[in-house]
């Protein structure tokens, strides 16, 4: 899998909440100070952090610092705190050893790791935080920034004991607790995550991020319980909703007919599976009947980026932005239709749509479930992913696209495809491209039965998390092994360039897909590449993905509904005298895609912008 090529991720430990702000944010009285006349002024831009709007309040720090050139400590050290979240970091680290004896105050060596780590500089990182945590051993937020750094070092089991510290310390200590289920998600023990989140959940019912992630942990979990899924999410909606009313805004009565202005908010319109999806809507010709604008809750702007932006009238970066700032930025560009590209994974701005900051919202794309949200009017579905007895799981209208939700665009590597690698190499070759968290226990035992049946099968498994002598790759060699596979048939790879990952179908002859977390962005460029993928669906729009998929390329029989079928393609496809019909597939599997509703841009463009209208006609009462 190439380097920017991710799947959904959950959200990631909470550690870009900046200890040094959540210290002002719950000052209840001004700082210390005898005649300090800026203390008014400091009070004004805590409350703008209250909003969310760190980029303001920056603004204003800095020309508070300006006035007061003699306050050494209080402001440089706000302003610093900020210019971090504003990602000037650099300027942000000279402010804070501007501060007298800096070298010495453990605070503020764990701000300067923490932005460090936030640069990604994780060396320098951790050298700051060792000082701090030498100078005070038991500083809370220093060990929290540490527990961080080693997350992202991959020394996971050193970041479960720091945050166990800090619990052994304060057991109340929430953003501890927090990060901890996700050093467990990252370390595949979905039931030690759970756990976490029900605790934080019992002491803070309102606590959304937990409630978050719990619900995005279950999408994992086998069984799968979508049921469960959607009274949780319900409950989350309910819970965005209570804190947004005091945002809530009057929206003007509609014109049915009036020229749409869309917006689409997302941290994912760049070199990721939503901008690839994205892509192909936004580049037909049928996209242009709208204006569109985009609100992009990511510092990130690349090549996908570049190529999306043309497309709008107005393009936003809204990550520093508060909500409050963000939906006056809606109101101000006219948006009449507000498109939700991220639902409940990282990088959204849920709070945003549960304040209703357009007349109509709709769920579309970057999620697979209900938002929960009662302000959100629609989700745009189609006949596979959502079928009518299933339409109870949302709290939102279930709208349907004739063909397919999703229209991948066409990549621009030019790789070519080959014949079935297996006529060749005398052996069929399994493969999975997916994120690590997919594989659970129940799919490697599938998969056991299906090698133990073809012994001369060879398995490749490829992700971001396989590299050469990483932990992962280790981990997941010692599970295969305890499952019975043969180890001198089993590869891995880890990130590669683009290019090369699809060059790697070359070398695979079946895609066997993962439940109930099924592909999505790997099934359909596995397609394009002409290796077929055999899915089970289950219930459930994230379980049905893969059935989605392949039935909108025109595959409905690779579809399994019971996992003794899936087993039995699996060893049919794995037996020489089946290779050749295999290979008539791969073939022509490229152009049969290619003119299906998976990858035809603008018969999609045409049916998403249909939909919408209707969408729009509906909800001014037409």
């Amino acid at each position: 899998m190439s380097k920017s090529h991710k799947a959904v991720p959950t959200r990631k430990a909470q550690l870009a909440k900046n200890p040094l702000l959540n210290k002002i944010l719950n000052q209840k009285n001004t700082p210390p100070a005898d005649d300090r006349t800026w203390v008014p002024e400091y009070q004004a831009i805590a409350e703008m952090l209250r909003n969310g709007d760190t980029e303001r309040a920056l603004q204003r720090c800095e020309t508070l610092a300006a006035n007061y050139p003699h306050e050494r400590e209080n402001i440089p050290n706000l302003c610093a705190a900020l210019l971090s979240e504003n990602r000037r970091f650099q300027d942000a680290i000279a402010m804070w050893q501007r501060i007298p004896n800096w070298q010495n105050k453990a605070s503020l060596q764990s701000n300067i790791g923490r932005t460090y780590q936030l640069a990604n500089q994780l060396d320098l990182a951790h050298t700051h935080l060792s000082i701090a945590l030498q100078l005070e051993p038991n500083h809370l937020d220093a060990l929290v920034n540490m527990g961080v750094v080693l997350q992202k070092l991959e020394r996971r089991q050193e970041a479960i004991e720091n945050y166990q510290k800090i619990l052994s310390i304060n057991p109340h200590y929430e953003l501890a607790r927090f990060n901890l289920a996700t050093v467990y998600q990252d370390e595949l023990d979905f039931q030690a995550a759970y756990q976490c989140y029900e605790h934080l959940l019992r002491e803070n019912p309102q606590y959304t991020n937990a409630l978050a992630n719990l619900i995005f942990t279950q999408h994992y979990v086998v069984p799968y319980q979508p049921e469960v899924i959607f009274e949780r999410a319900k409950r989350l909606g309910q819970l965005y909703v209570e804190k947004s009313q005091s945002l809530a805004i009057k929206l003007p009565a509609q014109n049915a007919e009036k020229p749409l202005h869309i917006g689409l908010v997302s941290a994912d319109l760049q070199t990721h599976p939503v901008g690839f999806f994205v892509e192909s809507l936004l580049k037909s010709q049928a996209a242009q009947q709208f204006t569109w604008s985009a609100y992009a809750n990511s510092p990130t702007f690349d090549d996908l980026s570049a190529r999306l932006k043309p497309v709008f009238q107005n393009w936003h970066h809204v990550n520093t932005w508060g909500d409050e700032r963000l939906i006056q930025q809606i109101q101000a560009d006219g948006v009449d239709i507000l498109v939700d590209l991220s639902g409940l994974t990282r990088g959204n701005r849920i709070g945003v749509f549960a304040a209703q900051a357009a007349p109509v919202q709709i769920n579309w794309l970057g999620y697979f479930g209900t938002t929960g949200l009662s302000t959100m009017q629609a989700v745009i579905a189609d006949p596979y992913c959502v079928p009518p007895d299933e339409e109870n799981r949302f709290v939102e209208r279930v709208w349907r696209m004739p063909h397919s939700r999703l229209c991948l665009s066409v990549p621009t590597e030019n790789v070519l495809t080959n014949e079935l690698p297996a006529l060749t190499k005398g052996y069929i070759t399994f493969a999975c491209f997916q994120n690590l968290p997919k594989i659970n226990d129940e799919v490697l035992a599938i998969w056991a039965q299906i090698a133990r049946r073809l012994p001369e099968s060879r398995w490749h498994f490829q992700n971001l998390r396989l590299g050469e002598n990483s932990q992962d790759q280790e981990k997941l060699a010692t599970k295969l092994c305890d499952f019975g596979f043969n180890m001198a048939q089993v590869s891995f790879r880890g990130s590669v360039p683009r290019a090369e990952y699809f060059a790697h179908h070359q070398d695979i002859d079946l895609i066997l897909d993962t439940f109930p977390y099924c592909g999505g962005t790997t099934t359909s460029e596995a397609l394009w590449m002409g290796v077929p993928t055999l899915t089970f669906a289950q219930s459930g729009m994230l379980a049905r993905q893969g059935e989605q998929l392949l039935s909108a390329a025109g595959l409905p029989e690779w579809v399994c509904h019971h996992l003794d079928d899936y087993v039995e393609r699996a060893v049919y496809w794995g037996q020489p005298e089946n290779w050749q019909q295999l290979n008539e597939i791969r073939v022509n599997l490229r152009e049969k895609v290619l003119q299906s509703p998976l990858f035809d841009a603008e018969q999609f463009g045409r049916d998403w912008c249909d939909l919408v209208r209707e969408i729009w006609r509906d909800a001014c009462g037409k």
